[in-house]
């Protein structure tokens, strides 16, 4: 029931936890789209995991009461190569082109159950490489001196990823990306490329005369949709 405030009507719980489950649905609706052939539509799921999450103290009530399901490869400081515990790379040779996925379409490696605050706020998803900048891509100096330290290497967690495609790509769309947005749409933020030999040649993602199909930062969203679909016990069946 609706409380009338002065000239506001304010929802009761009930109807906001309503709403929330309505847009748990268009999540959902978005999801399809994407696995249809449409990643850019990735950029709307962000601002609808957004308001599924955020919107109100109700929101916050019932996404603290769920559990959240991960990848259990996650980021090691030994590791010296780029980090990303949400998408693998594919690559196809008819037509030659690269494409990232989301973990769940391929291998989780394991999983394992977290929190809220540990799935949103604290366990890295993407971490870059060791390798300075300017180094060439996919060398990483072996001498400690040469690279970054892990403590300063750049990393996003869930939180930030979606709040920047909300923000950027998604709702309040502004003409200048965050340097760490653009590269998120790049082969490289793997840390690596990829190349194809074919009839014509070899192909390279460097270059672009590899193309890349589906990005890494929309399937980065994906897979965040459907870590929160799962938690909220409405993936497909």
């Amino acid at each position: 029931m609706k409380r009338n405030v002065g000239n506001q009507y304010r929802m009761s719980a009930l109807e906001l936890e309503q709403h929330i489950n309505e847009s748990v649905t268009t999540l959902l609706q978005l999801c399809d789209i994407y696995d249809s052939g449409r990643p850019y539509i990735a950029f709307n799921m962000a601002t609808e995991i957004a308001r599924i999450l955020t919107e109100n103290a109700v929101a916050a009530r019932i996404r603290a009461a769920k559990t959240y399901t991960i990848s259990a490869r996650g980021a090691d400081k030994n590791n010296l190569n780029a980090h990303n515990s949400l998408v693998f790379m594919r690559i196809d040779t008819s037509p030659p082109k690269a494409d990232f996925i989301p973990v769940f379409q391929w291998d989780y490696q394991g999983t394992k159950s977290v929190t809220f605050a540990e799935w949103w706020n604290r366990d890295i998803v993407w971490v870059a490489s060791s390798a300075k900048e300017g180094v060439p891509l996919g060398l990483i100096p072996l001498d400690p001196a040469e690279q970054v330290p892990w403590e300063k290497r750049a990393r996003l967690v869930r939180r930030e990823l979606i709040t920047m495609m909300r923000n950027k790509l998604g709702a309040h769309l502004d003409t200048v990306l965050p340097e760490i947005l653009d590269q998120m749409q790049r082969a490289e933020i793997m840390g690596m490329g990829a190349s194809v030999v074919t009839d014509n040649g070899e192909l390279f993602t460097w270059d672009g005369t590899l193309p890349i199909g589906i990005g890494p930062g929309a399937a980065m969203v994906r897979q965040i949709s459907h870590e929160l679909l799962t938690a909220y016990g409405a993936t497909r069946t």
